[in-house]
């Protein structure tokens, strides 16, 4: 074989194992909406609150980035620590949240202590990561539409 054909093996196996793995240790994460959602909520069910682990899995631009890894933002929402175990159900993939262009959405029910049954509306806007395209970010959560929480969580 000659040592140019060689060469372009070599690089067409290659291409095929990023293509195969996914890419993932070159590009980072990639989580999908659904899965990111499930990520966050996993994260804000741990027992032990890692504020900088909460913010991880929202978008660097949602307004109140910079507060999420601060005691006390969590528990003016929805997600306080006091409302745990958390769990979603049911959900469903949208368009853009209204108010919020550009993002794509999940809408389903959460559960809580306080809502342990049929637990209350919830919604998530997504945004690309602006390190990575192919991974999903948090910008917004909508719980039962109060605007109050709409501006906690986001």
């Amino acid at each position: 074989m000659k040592p140019k054909t060689k060469t372009m093996l070599a690089a067409a196996v290659l291409t095929g194992l990023l293509l195969l793995s996914g890419c993932e240790w070159f590009l980072g994460e990639h989580l999908t909406d659904s899965e990111r959602a499930e990520a966050f909520i996993e994260t804000a069910n741990e027992s032990i609150r890692d504020y900088d682990a909460m913010r991880e899995h929202f978008h660097p631009n949602a307004p109140s980035y910079s507060s999420m890894n601060t005691p006390g933002f969590w528990e003016e929402t929805f997600f306080d620590l006091g409302e745990q175990p958390f769990a979603t159900r049911g959900l469903q993939a949208g368009d853009a949240l209204s108010g919020f262009p550009g993002t794509s959405s999940l809408s389903g029910s959460v559960t809580s202590r306080t809502f342990p049954d049929d637990g209350v509306a919830i919604q998530f806007g997504f945004l690309p990561d602006p390190d990575n395209p192919l991974n999903r970010l948090i910008y917004v959560i909508i719980v039962e539409g109060d605007l109050d929480d709409i501006r906690s969580v986001h």
